[in-house]
C-alpha cells in the first residue's frame, strides 16, 4: 500500500505544480529585454520535436518526422537562437533533446555548427536512440564535440520493449550501439525506465545486471510518468498503471547500483564525476529554444508555442515564439530551487540563506521531521530514506509539465 508520507508528498507537489503552471498568454508587445537578462544564463536547451516512431508512453512534445517540415523547423530554430545572440546571451552549456535530435544528422550538424559559431559553448549533451548509433553517426557526433551522449534504451528486454511500443530497437541493437559508442564520449548515459504495467521485478533486475556488465559510465532510471491521455491509452492497451510497486522497484535499483555507482541525482547513477543532462539542477536560470521548450529566468517561467508550424511562422516574422508565461512568487521560486537542488543531491546552506533567507524554513523543518534530509559540511542532502521522496516530488513536477504539454498540444497553443 502507498504510505501516508507518499500521499502527503503527492498532494503537496500536485497543488504546487498547478500553481507554478498557472500561465498567462504573452502580450506580443512585451519588453523582452526587461525579462531576459543575458548575464543570468549559461545553459541553453534546444528541442528537436520529431521522431520516426512515436512511443505511446512518451509525453514530450514530439511529432512524426516529415523531412520538409523538419527542414523548416531547423531553419526557424537557428533564427530563434539568433534572437538570443542579438540580446547578448552567451551560452556555455548546450543540451539538445527531443523528440529524437539525431532524426536528421545533416540538419543536426548544421545546427550544432551554428550554435558553436554564435556562442562560446564549452559542453554539449545530446539525446539519441540506439538505432541511430551507426559507426558513421558516432564518428560525426564525436567530431562535433558532443561531450555527453544519452541513449534512450528504456529496457533491454525485447518482450517489454514490444509491450510499451518501443519498436525502434531490440535489446541486442542497444547493446551493440553502446559498445560502438562508448569510446567516443566523455560520458555515455543510458536511460532506463521502471514501473511499466507488464514489467516484473525480475525484468528490472535483469536490466540492472546487464547494464553493470556493459561499458557504461552513467545510467538514469526514470519512473513511468505519462500525461493523462498517454496513461489512458497505456491502460487501454495493457492494464491499470499502479504506483504501488514504485517504491520497492526504486529500492532495488539503489541496492544493486550504489556499490559500483554513485548518485549524481536521485535518478542518475554515475561511475566517477560525470556530466549530467538535468540542466535545471545545474543552473537556476536557463533558456529553452524550439517548439514546446520552456525557460526559467529570474523567477519567470516561459513556454514557447508547441506547434512546429506556428513556431516556424513566428520566427519567419521575426517574432519570439514564447506564448505563455508566469512570474513566480518568492516562495514558489524558493520551492522550485529547493526541489531542483535536493534532486541534484546538494543544497548549500549558505546559498539558501543568501538567496532566500528564511523563506524555506517551514519546508526544511518538515523534511527534517520526516528524516528526509540531513545537513553535513554545510550541505543539505537527501537521506537514504529521502531519496525516493525527493524523486517522487520531481516526478510529480514533471507530471505537471506533462499536463501542460498535453493541454497545449491538444489545443494547438
Amino acid at each position: 500500500m502507498k504510505s501516508l508520507l507518499a500521499t502527503i508528498v503527492e498532494k503537496i507537489v500536485r497543488t504546487e505544480g498547478k500553481k507554478f503552471l498557472d500561465l498567462e498568454c504573452i502580450d506580443q508587445n512585451l519588453d523582452w529585454q526587461s525579462i531576459l537578462d543575458p548575464n543570468k544564463v549559461q545553459s541553453l536547451y534546444a528541442h528537436i520535436p520529431f521522431c520516426k516512431v512515436l512511443c505511446p508512453y512518451c509525453s514530450f512534445n514530439r511529432y512524426s518526422y516529415e523531412p520538409s517540415l523538419a527542414q523548416q523547423y531547423f531553419t526557424a530554430l537557428k533564427k530563434e537562437l539568433g534572437l538570443y545572440y542579438a540580446m547578448n546571451f552567451r551560452f556555455t552549456h548546450l543540451y539538445i533533446g527531443g523528440g529524437t535530435p539525431t532524426v536528421n544528422m545533416e540538419e543536426l550538424g548544421s545546427l550544432v555548427t551554428e550554435i558553436k559559431r554564435l556562442f562560446p559553448i564549452q559542453q554539449i549533451s545530446m539525446e539519441t536512440n540506439p538505432s541511430d548509433l551507426t559507426a558513421e553517426n558516432v564518428a560525426m557526433l564525436q567530431r562535433w564535440g558532443i561531450n555527453r551522449l544519452s541513449v534512450g534504451v528504456q529496457s533491454f528486454k525485447d518482450s517489454l520493449l514490444k509491450d510499451i511500443g518501443r519498436t525502434s530497437h531490440t535489446g541486442q541493437i542497444a547493446i551493440d550501439a553502446i559498445k560502438r559508442a562508448y569510446h567516443a564520449f566523455e560520458t555515455l548515459n543510458i536511460d532506463l525506465m521502471y514501473n511499466f504495467p507488464t514489467q516484473t521485478r525480475e525484468d528490472l533486475l535483469e536490466d540492472i545486471q546487464l547494464i553493470q556488465s556493459l561499458p557504461v559510465n552513467q545510467v538514469t532510471y526514470y519512473p513511468l510518468m505519462p500525461s493523462p491521455h498517454r496513461k489512458t491509452k497505456l491502460e487501454q492497451a495493457f492494464r491499470t498503471i499502479s504506483t504501488e510497486r514504485e517504491f520497492s522497484f526504486y529500492q532495488l535499483i539503489l541496492d544493486k547500483m550504489l556499490p559500483t555507482f554513485s548518485l549524481s541525482t536521485t535518478w542518475c547513477f554515475s561511475r566517477g564525476e560525470r556530466i549530467i543532462d538535468e540542466y535545471i539542477v545545474e543552473d537556476s536560470d536557463y533558456i529553452g529554444a524550439g517548439a514546446g521548450a520552456v525557460s526559467f529566468i529570474q523567477g519567470t517561467f516561459l513556454s514557447n508555442t508547441f506547434s512546429p508550424e506556428k513556431y516556424c511562422k513566428a520566427l519567419e516574422q521575426g517574432k519570439m515564439p514564447a506564448v505563455l508565461y508566469k512570474k513566480s512568487t518568492r516562495l514558489e521560486e524558493a520551492r522550485y530551487y529547493m526541489l531542483t537542488r535536493l534532486f541534484g543531491m546538494k543544497m548549500p546552506v549558505e546559498e539558501v540563506r543568501r538567496k532566500y533567507g528564511r523563506t524555506l524554513w517551514k519546508e526544511l523543518t518538515l523534511l527534517r521531521a520526516f528524516s528526509l534530509i540531513e545537513t553535513k559540511d554545510d550541505i543539505i542532502r537527501p537521506t537514504r530514506k529521502g531519496l525516493y521522496y525527493v524523486g517522487l516530488m520531481m516526478k510529480h513536477f514533471f507530471s505537471s509539465l506533462n499536463w501542460l504539454r498535453e493541454y497545449c498540444m491538444d489545443n494547438h497553443i
